[in-house]
């Protein structure tokens, strides 16, 4: 359960979306909820974030997550063996997982002509 009270977030540089700059302001977290964001807020309860920066958080819509497994394996090994044996072996298995666990939706970017 979230504690009902309020802090200030005091002269951070905010950036409220990607169109924006950044500008010195002051977020209320009331509840734990984003209350209004403005600037100069009274509190005697707040956070000095001046030099910090407050962002939204971003999305991943390109990733290679798993292929962190593999970095530094096959250094010496040639690009198009690496690509066609490792990658396509790889996406098969991964393939399979998808559809173990029911998943209906999934962004691969990795493609190969198979054949």
């Amino acid at each position: 359960m979230v504690k009902k009270m309020s802090i200030i977030l005091k002269n951070a540089f905010v950036i409220r979306d990607f169109d924006s700059d950044p500008e010195q302001m002051d977020i209320e977290i009331k509840e734990g909820r984003i209350k209004r964001i403005q600037k100069d807020i009274k509190s005697q309860n707040y956070i000095d974030l001046t030099g910090k920066m407050i962002m939204p958080g971003f999305v991943n819509t390109h990733t290679h997550a798993a292929m962190v497994l593999a970095r530094g394996i096959a250094d010496n090994v040639p690009f198009d063996k690496w690509l066609y044996e490792f990658v396509i072996w790889g996406t098969t298995m991964g393939l399979g997982e998808i559809l173990l666990f029911s998943i209906c939706t999934f962004i691969r970017k990795w493609w190969l002509k198979l054949l």
